[in-house]
Parts: C-alpha cells; structure tokens; sequence
C-alpha cells in the first residue's frame, strides 16, 4: 500500500465508560480531536 493510500475503515460498536466520553468531548471543544472516532483511533495506536 501506498502512503498516500487510506487503510478501508470498517464500523465497530464499543461501549465505554461514560467518563471517558465525557473527556473526549473535552477534546474536542479544545480542538484537540476532530471527531470521537479519531479520538479512538489515537487512543488504540498508543
């Protein structure tokens, strides 16, 4: 695969404690993640 290649994103269901939501809409306000998926995948490649 190329670089400039987008890996296909296949639809998962998680559930999550609700604190962790919650601070993932901080980050978002803060501009920090644009969105709760983007959020997840930062959070599975750490």
């Amino acid at each position: 695969m190329c670089s400039q290649e987008k890996p296909k994103m296949v639809n998962i269901t998680i559930n999550i404690p609700e604190i962790y939501d919650e601070n993932i809409q901080k980050l978002k306000k803060m501009k920090l993640v644009p969105s709760r998926s983007e959020a997840v995948r930062i959070a599975l490649r750490e």
